[in-house]
């Protein structure tokens, strides 16, 4: 008894939080309890995706072969992902894991043999250690990135415009968006955890080092044209009507797509929604001149 009159006498003692309320702890944000795997983190997407992450207050592990070349605070896995046993050293062990957004690629022709089989063993590997290690339990998404050549087996004549997701895939071409979302559908129905497919038209964001950008592709192109001394025109082609796709919107899609029940086991064309020719934005928005349209330095005859 008087130990429990001690104890009553020092909890009254304590600071009491004022209007003699106890102080109510917030539980944390949804954000704060995902752990995000992105994979492919030194690429244009893979940066935005972890940069948006991050904001939310997610933990977040990056995994590439190099090191980011951008200030990060997430941690990260140096990995080559055709490696099995390093990915089975390094992922298996990884506990807490509760969403993969997996944009890692190898080649740039998604229907050459060999890149077919690599990008594909590259994406198991990756998967299955998180679904058989230490996040086995925890692993509740997946957003796999794909690309507007999820398309380009269709001829002119089969293509249904516009491009819409429930359009049934062509066998002629067999390509690794296909073999990588078989995959991924073959393991998601003996799992508990979702997925979402992205397919985006050209992604424009920038991140150095990273190949597969557009930004640098023109600003390689421009110091070409200083060195020679001349104006930055535009390069030539066809007017053709393009679609972009910006990686920080397609970062944003990725985190709604994490928990949201509409995007379960779905699949999403995306982008920016505005539609431009090359040969008329170049001067306006990409050269710091007055609205005109220049020459092309290199004609091209219309297609016809």
């Amino acid at each position: 008894m008087a130990e429990a009159r001690l104890a009553h006498a020092l909890q009254a003692l304590q600071p009491q939080p004022a209007g003699g309320q106890e102080q109510q702890t917030s539980p944390p944000s949804p954000q704060a309890q995902r752990h995000v795997l992105v994979a492919g983190a030194t690429g244009v997407v893979g940066r935005a995706a972890v940069e948006e992450f991050e904001s939310l207050g997610t933990r977040v592990t990056m995994v590439s072969r190099r090191k980011p070349a951008y200030s990060t605070t997430a941690t990260h896995i140096a990995l080559d992902l055709s490696d099995r046993a390093a990915c089975d050293a390094a992922l298996a062990s990884l506990g807490g894991v509760t969403h993969l957004v997996y944009t890692a690629l190898s080649g740039v022709d998604i229907a050459e043999p060999r890149a077919v089989v690599d990008n594909t063993e590259m994406l198991r590997n990756c998967l299955e250690p998180l679904e058989h290690g230490a996040s086995a339990s925890s692993l509740r998404h997946v957003s796999l990135m794909q690309g507007r050549k999820f398309y380009a087996g269709f001829s002119p004549e089969e293509l249904l415009w516009p491009l819409k997701e429930r359009h049934p895939r062509t066998d002629t071409e067999v390509n690794w968006y296909f073999t990588q979302e078989d995959l991924l559908v073959e393991h998601a129905e003996k799992a508990s955890w979702a997925y979402t497919i992205w397919r985006p038209p050209t992604v424009l964001g920038f991140v150095p080092g990273a190949p597969l950008s557009m930004l640098t592709a023109i600003g390689v192109y421009a110091a070409v044209m200083r060195e020679l001394g001349k104006p930055l025109c535009y390069p030539g082609g066809p007017p053709v009507a393009k679609q972009l796709c910006d990686s920080r919107l397609h970062a944003r899609a990725f985190a709604w797509a994490a928990d949201a029940p509409a995007a379960r086991n779905q699949a999403y064309n995306i982008a920016n929604c505005d539609v431009f020719i090359w040969e008329a934005a170049f001067p306006v928005r990409i050269a710091p001149m007055p609205p005109v349209v220049l020459p092309t330095l290199f004609p091209v005859s219309p297609v016809r």
